[in-house]
């Protein structure tokens, strides 16, 4: 075998082995009513309701979450752009479209899990849910 190969091997299992889903917490989780479309969030980005976006109380902007809604399995990942006060009861809210693809637009409020996600478990969850949604 050659050293390029051998070396690759490596470097996949080092990238696999090393996913971290850094926690995992049960939370209640809210939507963005449709009257917020396009206004500024704290992070000085707009609001879309068709962009996979959230606030939390204290995670940093950026920060990237996968939202698990356990009642039917389906999962959404959404980057952390807006804050929530901290007297408000939920623990999250979503865009829009994240709370859709959830299936939670129905019930306004829902208990979802999230796992906050290091770059290379992104990656590899972003292929998980692309390959998923394909077929």
């Amino acid at each position: 075998m050659s050293k390029k190969f051998v070396l690759g091997l490596l470097f996949i299992f080092a990238t696999i082995f090393t996913t971290q889903i850094w926690s995992q917490e049960s939370i209640y989780a809210t939507y963005y009513a449709n009257k917020f479309h396009n206004r500024k969030t704290s992070s000085g980005e707009r609001y879309l309701k068709s962009a996979y976006t959230c606030a939390h109380k204290s995670l940093p902007f950026g920060t990237y979450l996968l939202v698990r809604n356990p009642d039917n399995g389906k999962e959404v990942i959404v980057k952390v752009n807006d804050r929530m006060s901290k007297r408000t009861r939920s623990g999250l809210d979503l865009s829009y479209a994240a709370a859709n693809e959830l299936g939670m637009i129905r019930h306004g409020v829902k208990r979802l899990e999230i796992s906050i996600l290091d770059t290379t478990a992104l990656a590899l969850k972003r292929n998980e849910l692309l390959v998923s949604n394909d077929w």
